[in-house]
């Protein structure tokens, strides 16, 4: 089992490293065939929770609307997409680069461990005010 801090610098260290994991995995996942380099071809990896077909779908859709096409799913949080270079060098629209969709699993623990934190120390407090008082 290891050991995998929940608060302060061990658990930035900890996402730090995961982080560093992922990216090293998707440099060694992402490699591209001479017509993709030949080609004018952009690519991206698009960050969320795709643990269902519907999640899916609905990033695609959203997607296929700057031009984007699935190329491959990594794993439940992250799926790589490849399109031609538009012409009309839609650089100016954000949304066509944006590389993360809805929110992450990872994402969803984090709230879940600070709201547990917050709580417990909400009650700690209120335990100390009325054995003050």
């Amino acid at each position: 089992m290891v050991y995998v801090p929940t608060s302060g610098a061990g658990a930035a260290a900890a996402a730090a490293q995961q982080a560093q994991l992922q990216n090293e995995e998707e440099e060694i996942l992402t490699g591209y065939n001479s017509q993709d380099l030949q080609g004018d071809f952009q690519f991206k990896i698009v960050r969320g929770d795709y643990r269902t077909a519907e999640k899916i779908r609905d990033m695609l859709s959203k997607q296929a609307a700057y031009g984007w096409q699935f190329l491959e799913k990594f794993d439940n949080t992250r799926i790589r997409l490849k399109r031609k270079a538009p012409s009309n060098m839609d650089y100016e629209d954000d949304e066509a680069y944006a590389t993360k969709h809805g929110s992450t699993a990872d994402e969803k623990v984090g709230i879940a461990v600070l709201i547990a934190v917050l709580a417990g120390s909400l009650a700690v407090g209120l335990i100390a005010f009325f054995i003050a008082n």
